[in-house]
Protein backbone atom coordinates (compact mmCIF):
# COMPACT_ATOMS: atom_id res chain seq x y z
CA UNK A 1 0.00 0.00 0.00
CA UNK A 2 1.29 3.14 -0.71
CA UNK A 3 0.36 6.24 1.47
CA UNK A 4 0.36 9.74 0.81
CA UNK A 5 2.63 12.03 2.24
CA UNK A 6 -0.57 13.55 3.67
CA UNK A 7 -1.54 10.28 5.33
CA UNK A 8 1.79 9.40 6.60
CA UNK A 9 2.11 12.52 8.81
CA UNK A 10 -1.87 12.01 9.79
CA UNK A 11 -1.13 8.29 11.08
CA UNK A 12 1.00 7.81 14.31
CA UNK A 13 4.08 5.71 13.38
CA UNK A 14 4.67 2.04 14.29
CA UNK A 15 7.19 2.98 17.00
CA UNK A 16 5.33 5.06 19.37
CA UNK A 17 3.30 3.48 22.25
CA UNK A 18 -0.27 2.49 21.92
CA UNK A 19 -1.12 5.59 24.91
CA UNK A 20 0.03 7.87 23.05
CA UNK A 21 -2.55 7.40 20.42
CA UNK A 22 -5.15 10.64 21.61
CA UNK A 23 -7.95 9.11 19.69
CA UNK A 24 -7.67 5.60 21.29
CA UNK A 25 -9.51 5.56 24.29
CA UNK A 26 -8.48 1.82 25.31
CA UNK A 27 -7.47 -1.72 23.42
CA UNK A 28 -11.17 -2.73 23.54
CA UNK A 29 -12.36 0.07 21.69
CA UNK A 30 -9.48 -0.77 18.96
CA UNK A 31 -10.59 -4.60 18.86
CA UNK A 32 -14.35 -3.53 18.75
CA UNK A 33 -13.91 -1.44 15.26
CA UNK A 34 -12.15 -4.15 13.71
CA UNK A 35 -14.68 -6.48 14.59
CA UNK A 36 -17.10 -4.31 13.52
CA UNK A 37 -15.83 -4.72 9.60
CA UNK A 38 -14.92 -8.72 10.34
CA UNK A 39 -18.19 -9.48 12.57
CA UNK A 40 -18.13 -13.43 12.21
CA UNK A 41 -14.15 -13.19 12.84
CA UNK A 42 -14.26 -11.69 16.81
CA UNK A 43 -12.03 -14.86 18.59
CA UNK A 44 -9.68 -14.96 15.27
CA UNK A 45 -9.17 -10.91 15.45
CA UNK A 46 -8.24 -11.52 19.61
CA UNK A 47 -6.26 -13.73 18.81
CA UNK A 48 -4.09 -11.93 16.17
CA UNK A 49 -4.15 -8.78 18.20
CA UNK A 50 -2.46 -11.04 20.67
CA UNK A 51 0.40 -12.89 18.83
CA UNK A 52 0.97 -10.82 15.78
CA UNK A 53 2.62 -7.40 16.25
CA UNK A 54 1.93 -6.52 12.56
CA UNK A 55 -1.57 -6.89 13.12
CA UNK A 56 -1.26 -4.64 16.43
CA UNK A 57 0.12 -2.13 14.66
CA UNK A 58 -2.33 -2.74 11.31
CA UNK A 59 -5.23 -2.46 13.58
CA UNK A 60 -3.97 0.73 15.00
CA UNK A 61 -3.59 2.31 11.57
CA UNK A 62 -7.04 1.31 10.74
CA UNK A 63 -8.74 2.74 13.54
CA UNK A 64 -6.59 5.91 13.34
CA UNK A 65 -7.33 6.20 9.90
CA UNK A 66 -11.43 5.37 10.68
CA UNK A 67 -11.51 7.86 13.53
CA UNK A 68 -9.70 10.85 11.39
CA UNK A 69 -12.22 9.71 8.38
CA UNK A 70 -15.25 10.23 10.63
CA UNK A 71 -13.58 13.83 12.07
CA UNK A 72 -12.80 14.70 8.29
CA UNK A 73 -16.56 14.02 6.95
CA UNK A 74 -17.58 16.48 9.14
CA UNK A 75 -15.50 19.28 7.78
CA UNK A 76 -15.71 21.76 4.84
CA UNK A 77 -15.72 21.19 1.00
CA UNK A 78 -11.94 22.14 1.10
CA UNK A 79 -11.38 19.19 2.97
CA UNK A 80 -13.04 16.53 0.59
CA UNK A 81 -9.61 15.62 -0.93
CA UNK A 82 -7.92 14.39 2.65
CA UNK A 83 -11.75 12.23 2.90
CA UNK A 84 -11.13 10.62 -0.04
CA UNK A 85 -7.42 9.77 0.46
CA UNK A 86 -8.66 8.56 4.08
CA UNK A 87 -11.36 6.40 2.36
CA UNK A 88 -9.28 5.07 -0.07
CA UNK A 89 -6.35 4.24 2.77
CA UNK A 90 -9.67 2.61 4.96
CA UNK A 91 -10.34 0.17 1.87
CA UNK A 92 -6.50 -0.64 1.67
CA UNK A 93 -6.33 -1.39 5.53
CA UNK A 94 -9.39 -3.49 5.69
CA UNK A 95 -8.21 -5.25 2.51
CA UNK A 96 -5.05 -5.89 4.46
CA UNK A 97 -6.83 -6.73 7.35
CA UNK A 98 -8.27 -9.58 5.58
CA UNK A 99 -5.50 -11.18 4.19
CA UNK A 100 -4.43 -11.96 7.81
CA UNK A 101 -7.98 -12.64 9.00
CA UNK A 102 -8.35 -15.21 6.25
CA UNK A 103 -5.00 -16.10 5.46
Amino acid sequence: MVWTSSLTDCIPKINEPFESYSSMKSVEELLEEVKKKFPRQGIRIEELYEQDSDFRSLCRDYFTCLQTLKKYKRLSDEEQQAVTDYQSALGDLENELRDFIFP
